[in-house]
């Protein structure tokens, strides 16, 4: 089986790991606020993240940006960059680094690709049964299923 992180960027970024047993976990990294912590912080995040799926040539599936005009969004391409950083240092080559559209996601989650993130938290628990509460989790979670499922045809 083919390992996947999924990553829901943001100054809370959410994860989900499916590593080569199939054994699915998830979780989030709070950044720091200021800039500069914040791609530290990121990078030294990431580095630990990305060691083993470069090792087992996996994928790194990650959701864009949504509006280039708010705050949430530049935090996002800073965490961006430090991300295809990483994953240029650790050799997992670009074939292996997926951006998936936030519509897509949520459609994919909930059948409407403008679900409020409450809607895609709701339909990810409902899918595995989960009591999750995060919504970055949730999102990282709904981006796996995404792609996941994307995969299998």
């Amino acid at each position: 089986m083919r390992p996947v992180l999924a990553l829901d960027l943001a100054t809370r970024t959410g994860w989900t790991y499916r590593p080569p047993n199939g054994l699915v976990r998830s979780g989030f990294v709070q950044l720091p606020s200021d800039m500069v912590g914040r791609l530290q912080v990121a990078e030294e995040w990431l580095a630990e993240r990305l060691a083993p799926l470069a090792f087992s040539k996996g994928d790194l599936v990650y959701e864009g940006g949504v509006s280039r005009f708010h705050q949430p969004f530049r935090i996002a391409c800073h965490i961006e960059a430090v991300l295809l950083m990483t994953a240029a240092t650790w050799g997992i080559p670009p074939e292996r680094i997926h951006e998936v559209a936030p519509k897509t996601v949520k459609k994919h989650a909930t059948g409407k690709g403008n679900a409020t993130k409450a809607e895609v938290l709701a339909a990810v628990n409902e899918r595995h049964g989960l009591q999750l509460t995060d919504d970055n989790v949730a999102d990282s979670r709904a981006l796996l299923d995404y792609w996941l499922d994307r995969e299998a045809g």
